[in-house]
């Protein structure tokens, strides 16, 4: 379950062995989301370099060291700790770029609302067909609850079957986002809950109007009052 993200600066850097040159690169490895964040300055500055996609950037160092590559773009840290030194540094295309790390712990209740938290979960189709996907975000926009990340995955169980990991603005003790996770387990084969926790940057984000806890309580005592007869 995640209890906490983080969110880490991303500074990329052209490392190799000792006495290498920009000009000696023919192959260079990185993990492929690091080549993507770097492809402007690949283009300019070692254009005719082939670039060799890694499992991480921390592995491509490594295998500089170990001579399979000319160089590898990674982080200056694990070029130092390969006995590799810097040939360029902050390559990135885009400066303020960071990456997302979140803390897990085995299951138990979720961390307290501060009113700036993130729900994730993952979501799978009872059925996949028109629609299909459609019904999922259904339970989010009419209860209020904006998504900050949705990606598709195939759950492996078959050709065309998928399931949906999601990010929700809200927190499990919030009656919307609660009332998102009854409807998503209503409408989906399975819903796997992985967390309600605090935001890395703290933005508070407030409920439209109509989903805020206030006017869920004030529905909730209205319903009541009609049980009792009144109007």
């Amino acid at each position: 379950m995640i209890v906490r993200e983080v969110e880490v600066s991303v500074r990329f850097a052209v490392v190799a062995r000792p006495g290498t040159r920009l000009s000696d690169i023919k192959r260079l490895a990185t993990h492929p989301h690091a080549a993507a964040q770097t492809r402007q300055w690949i283009a300019h500055h070692i254009p005719l370099a082939q670039v060799m996609p890694e499992a991480s950037t921390a592995g491509a160092a490594e295998l500089v060291a170990a001579g399979q590559y000319d160089a590898a773009i990674a982080s200056e840290l694990a070029g130092v700790r390969h006995g590799l030194v810097i040939v360029a540094d902050d390559i990135a295309d885009r400066a303020g770029a960071v990456t997302r790390f979140v803390q897990v712990r085995q299951p138990g209740p979720p961390e307290a609302m501060t009113g700036a938290d993130n729900t994730t979960m993952v979501a799978y189709l009872h059925e996949n067909g028109p629609g299909a996907l459609l019904e999922i975000l259904e339970q989010f926009a009419t209860r209020g609850v904006d998504l900050r990340r949705l990606e598709s995955r195939p759950t492996g169980d078959g050709l065309g079957e998928y399931c949906f990991a999601i990010d929700a603005d809200a927190h499990i003790d919030e009656p919307r986002m609660a009332e998102a996770l009854t409807g998503l387990h209503r409408t989906s084969s399975k819903v796997l809950f992985l967390g309600s926790y605090p935001r890395a940057d703290g933005r508070v984000t407030p409920a439209p109007h109509g989903a805020d806890v206030t006017s869920y309580r004030a529905a909730s005592d209205w319903v009541q009052s009609l049980r009792g007869g009144n109007r």
